[in-house]
């Protein structure tokens, strides 16, 4: 499951990552049509922002035959990360369960490749559209990045920064396999955490339980997820 989040703006309309695309999983490289059946075509799509390199969150940015899905887009990717998969030795930086893959570094970087010319780097505190702004969030990759979302009670998409229902907020501190840097994702992942409950933020997790929203609360000395 991967949900991804979509921000209206006077102006814009601003996807926070893609999915897979059509060549990851038979079963995936939906969204182009299901944003469609909600009266969001591809071409309305002004801005993407990328979270991070990997294929469920990348490769949605392009079909079958390395078409742009979404012509009209421009796209956000934080430096870090941006210089992660441009990095000729890629594969040492990458953990253990996927340093072995060339399928996921080849697809980082050609996927990238394709929309080069229409990517602007990004890095904390720099703003996506008014009243949306990106926040630093690195572990997961070296360039994670989150979107925090002002306005009501506000709202932060943290992408993979807290991936587990359970895991992340009851056992923040455990290591994660798929980190790529697994002390800075257990520092980002307290100070998060820390932060969705001081604030009383509502959160959107790509692989949180549908619909991936809640907030975070505090239980026995760690955290506590609340589906909405």
């Amino acid at each position: 499951m991967n949900t991804v989040a979509v921000i209206r703006s006077q102006s814009d309309v601003v996807l926070v990552d893609t999915g897979t695309g059509p060549r990851h999983q038979p079963t995936a490289g939906k969204l182009a049509e299901n944003l469609k059946a909600a009266g969001i075509p591809p071409t309305a799509v002004t801005k993407i922002v990328l979270t991070h390199g990997h294929p469920d969150h990348l490769w949605g940015i392009l079909d079958a035959n390395d078409n742009p899905i979404y012509p009209n887009a421009s796209y956000l990717v934080s430096a870090a990360e941006w210089n992660l998969w441009a990095d000729p030795d890629v594969m040492r930086r990458l953990p253990a369960v996927l340093a072995t893959s060339d399928r996921i570094i080849n697809g980082a970087k050609n996927h990238f490749s394709h929309v080069k010319d229409k990517i602007r780097t990004v890095r904390d505190g720099d703003e996506i559209v008014s009243g949306v702004r990106v926040i630093d969030t690195p572990g997961h990759t070296q360039g994670h990045i989150s979107v925090e979302i002002s306005g009501g009670d506000g709202l932060v998409v943290v992408g993979d920064a807290l991936t587990h229902a359970v895991i992340s907020f009851q056992h923040p501190s455990w290591p994660v396999p798929a980190d790529h840097e697994p002390d800075r994702g257990i520092s980002t992942r307290l100070r998060l955490l820390d932060r969705l409950v001081s604030d009383k933020r509502l959160l959107i997790g790509a692989h949180l339980p549908l619909p991936g929203t809640g907030f975070v609360e505090r239980k026995d000395g760690a955290y506590r997820f609340v589906p909405t």
